[in-house]
């Protein structure tokens, strides 16, 4: 994880709403891969209050993506 304001800065978003969508640089993107059983995931779209719904091979390429494991054992 990044610092929150060198997120902030490479980015264009505030902490707490970057999205992997329309941000001002290219940056490496990972998905929790539990994320891909699921039918549809909704992220962020980019811009504030702008949610999307999408199925999870279509976020993975539109972000340019790779799923990894992210979360610590439940």
């Amino acid at each position: 994880m990044m610092e929150p304001a060198k997120a902030e800065k490479l980015t264009g978003f505030r902490t707490g709403g970057i999205s992997p969508f329309g941000q001002k640089r290219a940056s490496p993107v990972a998905f929790e891969q539990s994320a891909l059983r699921y039918d549809r995931i909704i992220l962020n779209g980019g811009k504030r209050g702008l949610m999307i719904e999408l199925l999870p091979d279509e976020a993975l390429s539109a972000a340019r993506a790779e799923a990894k494991p992210l979360i610590a054992d439940q």
